[in-house]
Parts: structure tokens; C-alpha cells; sequence
């Protein structure tokens, strides 16, 4: 899930997404939630907040159709400090 968020984040938001790195991804058993864990290259840390509240349902979307799984978790993006 790590890899297909990553690749998604840089295919369709090159230049936006470009300092976003996506660090680990943590599913709960049940499938309802999935906690993301990004760290951001640049020195505003601030401006992938925007990003991911302006994206969520497109990403959401994107993510369900590129994994298959018995339900699509509800993504809760948290930054990363390490």
C-alpha cells in the first residue's frame, strides 16, 4: 500500500507532491482504517496538509482501484517527524 500511494502521489501529482515521502502505512486487521505516515523534504512541513485535505477523496478513489482488498480503509494521513 506504501508503494502504490507513493507511485500514485508522483504519477499524477508530480511537481505538488514532489517533496512528499510516504514513510509506512499501518492497516488496522479489520480493514476500516489505515494510518499514513509522510515526512516532507522540504522545510515547510505545513504545506502537505493542504495537499492531503484538497486530495483525500481522489486519492481514496485511486487507491481503491489500484488495490484490491474486501474493503478500502478510510486513509488518515499523519506527519512523520523522523
Amino acid at each position: 500500500m506504501r508503494l502504490a500511494l507513493s507511485e500514485l502521489l508522483r504519477a499524477r501529482w508530480g511537481q505538488e507532491a514532489v517533496a512528499i515521502t510516504i514513510t509506512a502505512v499501518e492497516t488496522s486487521p479489520d480493514l476500516y482504517d489505515s494510518h499514513v505516515y509522510y515526512s516532507v523534504l522540504t522545510d515547510d512541513k505545513a504545506s502537505a496538509v493542504p495537499f492531503f485535505r484538497k486530495n483525500h477523496g481522489v486519492i481514496s478513489k485511486a487507491m481503491a482501484a489500484e488495490i484490491v482488498l474486501k474493503r478500502t480503509p478510510r486513509l488518515h494521513f499523519i506527519y512523520d517527524p523522523t
